[in-house]
């Protein structure tokens, strides 16, 4: 893994794990996140496999790791939205 895609991953995960117990859901947009980063997100963040809800997808696994879960994930809106896993 590059370490531009490892700093993304963290800070996708940093900013999940920074909301409140009351956040119950969190949207972001894939813009938001690359300015978050400080550059462009990899060309696999604008695909649906990225975000698969199934568990198989890259940053299922993280993402689950700290309470968290795939919702959606609106193409045409370069968002992805995050619930808490149960």
């Amino acid at each position: 893994m590059s370490c531009h895609m490892a700093r993304w991953y963290t800070t996708l995960i940093t900013l999940l794990s920074a909301q409140t117990p009351e956040t119950p859901e969190l949207t972001v947009s894939l813009s938001e996140l690359e300015l978050l980063v400080g550059g462009p997100l990899p060309l696999s963040a604008y695909g649906r496999n990225l975000w698969t809800t199934t568990g198989s997808g890259k940053i299922s696994a993280p993402i689950m790791r700290v309470g968290w879960r795939v919702s959606h994930f609106d193409r045409d809106m370069r968002a992805v939205t995050f619930v808490r896993a149960a």
